[in-house]
């Protein structure tokens, strides 16, 4: 599937995503991985925000998806948690950030979407700091 037809194929999704937001398949699952997250934490694909409800009050969230629809739904969801959030529209196997910029990174469920997973895997590793915690499809690596 081309790019434009899969970001146009999550923009219509939005909607059902945030409503599983309240009951969401993989709850147990989420509950258990992302409560690990700390300090900066990147999370990649945010879609509408799933993993809002298990993210410690104290960290500080960047947000990025290619979904304009998605953003929507997450931005609105952040306002019900108390830390921190930035929102980035964003392809992130287009993007970059500077190396060791994070202490927790994480993608869930999201990479069936890249074209080049290892590429972005090899990203997130560049930005994660070296003592930092980066969790991809629900692996702390």
């Amino acid at each position: 599937m081309d790019r434009k037809a899969l970001i146009k194929k999550f923009d219509k999704q939005a909607e059902k995503y945030d409503k599983r937001r309240k009951n969401d398949q993989l709850y147990r699952f989420r509950q258990r991985i992302f409560q690990e997250a700390e300090g900066k934490v990147l999370e990649v694909a945010i879609g509408s925000g799933l993993n809002f409800p298990f993210y410690r009050s104290d960290i500080e969230l960047t947000g990025v998806d290619f979904s304009r629809e998605m953003l929507i739904m997450a931005e609105r969801a952040a306002a019900d948690y108390p830390f921190p959030s930035t929102f980035i529209q964003k392809d992130v196997e287009t993007m970059a950030f500077n190396d060791n910029s994070f202490d927790t990174i994480i993608s869930s469920t999201s990479f069936c979407a890249y074209q080049k997973p290892v590429d972005v895997l090899n990203q997130f590793q560049k930005w994660c700091k070296p003592e930092g915690k980066n969790t991809s499809a629900g692996a702390w690596y």
